[in-house]
């Protein structure tokens, strides 16, 4: 299995050549060459390397030591490959929109076979990604074969321009003097010399070619370490890993941002228990630059958020967030300025403006989203008019896409909401990036200036696994909440007042007195009218006593999030009768109820189990009447045949009498954990909630 190497160090050392490297800085065989000046110009920049003393200039360039000097010469991060057993048969799947977490182990994998332990198999992957180059078969590359001059052209000016835009690359070189005149560009091997000369004539200038990198994040969600996604057959993420990523770039590139495009701070256990400073502690040590605010940033009380902006290093960034008086909140900006290589950039951030409807609506009640578009029109224009480039992380979710087709003046838009992976879009003009989701991914998006005007990008999406070394900053900072977490586990919370067992049948089949107090705390929690808890999310019994956060981690493991819906009587009759359909057998799907109780015989056949269904005022449920309803987003997806409730999975029909009123990132563990703290001290109990009648006897089969 191949370790990932020094990474970036690549570019200084003899890392991506190695000893079979035929370039050298101080060769003594160039002083015939006209293409002399290049030559030493891009050797001091540590471009072009060699041993021995010598550059046989006149030899031809292979393709492997082209993407050796592509990479240097465009500032590139080295992509990370893995080959593992499980995955080492299928083939490589390169980055797209229709990759996901589950499918980044393909993503991962090499795709010229023929370069595996290669000594340029590094910058073959790199420039593949990239799509300066392409494989010649279907998994080889040819490494050693000669490239020629159109060739190598043509990769130079897609490294320029972006390999997204529909033009005739060279011509357009040439058009804007980048490649010099009197260099043919012939379909044959293109020489050492002249590879030097061409490359020389765009990147050897720096005040002409000026490259700025963009390193790109969004939708962390708190995924601070390493994790293995469901469906997935490799573990991918880490923050440290990131940053070891960037750091190492940063020696030879100084010219750099590191931003993000919101929901970074909560969602995981070691981001919610320290209310998000964990996270924003770790972004320090990154060096982030600027972040959006997106709407999950708002998943605790405002007054939190106001904490952490004002400990984050970096700058939290919404140009339509205000107060509900209308002014605006001192710990955020619309958008900063920063000058990098000489030229000033622009960052303006974006938030969803229909933001309440996915959290707490107590963590946005003094809070006013302005309309998203008509307020990045006045605020983009005035920053437009203050810099060179106009950088937006726009965290609008569907609305990423559609924000470059109603404003003008975004030269490259970091989207956010969607954990949406892929290479980017140009829309309108403006390069939109989807940057991936829950810390998988680090964009690497070059902008390219030439003579002062942006001209283009270089881009690539880099899948963070075990293979890349921790930066150990970052790390020690991860560490030490993680000892810090492990302490907090067992943190006493509150007191049960009696012994309340568990059992899958107990909770599957039946009333439980536990499920009983979790449902409760969820429809308090979002004064609902009912909350419907599936069986099956809770796993373990509660003892007399003391309640840690581990006990309630242990009751409720799963990474469920409560969710509200509003929804007429007959969807919720429909979905107990769906509750019901692997009764007397132990199904995940039986459901446990706060705001109403109900009957069903045991005898009858499935469908049509259902006796009554009564509300707490004695009166039976009201079949054309719409209740507030919590459901996990499990259900709200149709998990578990939950259809009827279906709001969030759209590959799926979307329940068309059901409306989602508010989508939360808040777990139901933390919201039983609340529950406890508040009450200090809770007696579960069992209270008629569900009568059967006919009790059925089941084999004991798990569902």
């Amino acid at each position: 299995m191949k370790k990932f190497k020094q990474v970036i160090a690549v570019f200084l050392i003899m890392g991506i050549l190695g000893s079979q490297s035929i370039f050298a800085k101080g060769f003594g065989d160039i002083t015939t060459s006209k293409y002399q000046n290049a030559i030493v110009n891009l050797s001091d920049k540590g471009i072009i390397k060699g041993v021995n003393g010598d550059f046989n200039p006149s030899e031809n360039l292979t393709k492997v030591e082209a993407t050796a000097l592509l990479q240097r010469a465009f500032k590139l991060a080295t992509i990370p490959t893995k080959v593992t057993e499980e995955i080492k048969d299928e083939k490589k799947q390169f980055i797209s929109t229709d990759t996901t977490v589950a499918n980044l182990s393909t993503a991962v994998l090499p795709a010229a076979k023929d370069a595996i332990g290669h000594w340029g198999e590094e910058s073959i992957e790199t420039i593949l990604e990239a799509r300066l180059l392409s494989l010649s078969g279907q998994e080889t590359f040819d490494p050693s074969e000669d490239i020629t001059s159109k060739e190598f052209a043509l990769a130079v000016a897609k490294a320029v321009y972006g390999v997204e835009k529909e033009i005739d690359f060279i011509a357009k070189a040439k058009e804007d003097g980048i490649f010099p005149s009197d260099l043919e560009l012939e379909d044959k091997a293109i020489t050492r010399e002249e590879a030097a000369y061409l490359l020389n004539s765009v990147v050897g200038n720096e005040e002409d070619f000026k490259i700025i990198t963009v390193f790109a994040t969004s939708d962390i969600h708190g995924n601070l370490v390493p994790y293995t996604p469901a469906g997935s057959k490799m573990e991918i993420g880490s923050v440290a890993k990131m940053s070891y990523i960037i750091n190492e770039l940063k020696t030879i590139q100084p010219n750099m941002l590191i931003l993000d495009g919101g929901d970074s701070p909560y969602n995981t256990n070691i981001a919610n228990l320290f209310k998000g400073k964990s996270t924003v502690d770790v972004m320090n040590a990154m060096g982030y630059d600027a972040t959006a605010l997106g709407n999950h940033d708002f998943d605790y009380e405002f007054e939190n958020l106001l904490e952490l902006a004002d400990r984050a290093d970096y700058a939290m960034l919404s140009a339509n967030t205000y107060m509900a008086d209308g002014s605006y909140p001192d710990a955020f900006k619309p958008y900063i300025i920063k000058e990098v290589a000489g030229m000033k950039v622009a960052i303006v951030g974006l938030t969803d403006d229909e933001s309440k409807l996915y959290t707490h609506y107590t963590n946005t009640k003094d809070i006013e989203f302005k309309d998203e578009f008509e307020t990045a029109k006045e605020v983009i224009a005035e920053a437009d008019a203050a810099s060179d480039i106009v950088i937006v992380l726009a965290h609008l979710h569907t609305d990423n896409n559609v924000l470059p087709t109603v404003v003008e003046g975004i030269d490259v838009e970091i989207g956010g909401g969607n954990d949406t992976f892929g290479r980017p879009e140009i829309i309108n003009g403006t390069w939109v990036v989807n940057p991936g989701g829950v810390a998988a991914s680090l964009n690497q998006m070059n902008i390219n200036i030439y003579k002062g005007e942006m001209v283009g990008t270089t881009f690539n999406q880099i899948i963070i696994n075990d293979t890349v070394p921790d930066d150990k900053a970052v790390k020690a900072v991860v560490d030490s909440y993680i000892e810090q977490m492990d302490d907090m586990m067992s943190e006493v919370i509150g007191q049960s007042e009696v012994d309340v067992p568990w059992s899958s049948p107990i909770v599957r089949t039946g009333e439980s007195a536990l499920a009983n107090s979790i449902a409760d705390s969820q429809r308090e929690y979002m004064e609902a009218d009912i909350a419907l808890q599936n069986g099956g999310g809770v796993r373990a019994a509660m003892g007399k006593g003391d309640i840690t956060l581990n006990t309630v981690y242990s009751i409720l493991p799963f990474d469920n999030k409560v969710i509200m819906i509003e929804a007429p009587g007959t969807a919720i009759w429909e979905a107990i009768e769906n509750g019901l359909v692997q009764y007397p057998e132990t199904g995940g799907r039986f459901l446990q109820v706060s705001g109403l109780s109900y009957t069903f015989d045991g005898a009858k056949p499935v469908g049509d189990r259902v006796v009554s269904v009564t509300m707490p005022d004695g009166k039976p449920l009201d079949m054309n009447k719409k209740y507030k309803v919590v459901i996990n987003d499990f259900m709200a997806g149709g998990g578990d045949g939950y259809t009827m409730f279906n709001v969030l999975n759209k590959t799926n029909p979307i329940a068309e009498d059901v409306t989602l009123l508010r989508e939360t990132n808040d777990y139901i563990r933390d919201v039983f954990a609340k529950y406890v703290r508040e009450n200090k001290t809770i007696k579960p109990e069992l209270s008629d909630r569900i009568t059967i009648l006919n009790p059925q006897k089941g084999n004991g089969k798990l569902n």
